[in-house]
């Protein structure tokens, strides 16, 4: 597999690759990225363990991956969902940011596949095209203000801060909430945390056999 370009920070941090799933069964697809990454990673960050999170929903799934990372003592944690595709260098070219929290792009599932990464949280209109963040992949490091943690390198430092539950629903009014992901980047930015995508770094989503990668379908295999 070779080794990466980058320099390897603190190679004897603990990381927690945590797959959020509640199927019975996983996506051929998503068990040979899986394979990859688990063992690209190991290789670099020997103290890289996996584990399979099984719950009856994807926010109760993400509680547990924080509590578990928490409990056991790892460094970092990094979440992924089974519908996606994943770089095999994707952790270690996250680690070499040394970041409290980041991500690579990936888009909703659903047209027009919208990318996940907001300027920022507001109430009213947040998921405006002008909220957006659209990335070629040669925009480099790019903040951003609140969206998806899927594929989230995160540190365990900053979980520490937070208030149990880290991914809730949490209900504006009768006509808008906040979803897991955003009410869980919003507590961070509120803590000061700066959130970062690194727009080299693509996870196509999965839509019926299909991937969609930066707003376009894709035949992968």
């Amino acid at each position: 597999m070779g080794k990466p370009k980058k320099p390897i920070l603190n190679k004897k941090a603990k990381i927690l690759l945590a797959v959020i799933n509640n199927a019975s069964m996983l996506p051929e697809y998503f068990v040979k990225t899986l394979i990859r990454v688990f063992i690209f990673t190991r290789y670099n960050y020997p103290g890289t363990s996996l584990n399979f999170v099984s719950a009856n929903s994807v926010n109760h799934m993400r509680n547990i991956a924080c509590t578990l990372a928490i409990d056991q003592g790892f460094d970092y944690l990094i979440m992924l969902d089974t519908d996606h595709l994943y770089p095999e260098d994707m952790i270690i070219k996250l680690m070499a940011h040394d970041k409290d929290f980041v991500c690579g792009c990936a888009n909703l599932r659903y047209p027009p596949f919208n990318p996940v990464q907001h300027k920022k949280y507001k109430e009213e209109g947040f998921k405006n095209e002008d909220n957006l963040i659209y990335l070629k992949g040669d925009e480099g490091l790019v903040e951003f203000g609140a969206g998806g943690v899927v594929g989230a390198l995160i540190k365990v430092d900053i979980l520490k801060k937070l208030k149990y539950p880290y991914f809730h629903i949490q209900y504006l009014n009768k006509e808008s909430h906040k979803g897991g992901d955003v009410y869980f980047t919003d507590n961070l930015k509120k803590l000061g945390v700066k959130m970062y995508c690194d727009a080299s770094l693509s996870y196509p989503h999965n839509v019926r056999e299909m991937f969609t990668d930066r707003r376009e379908i894709k035949h992968i295999f």
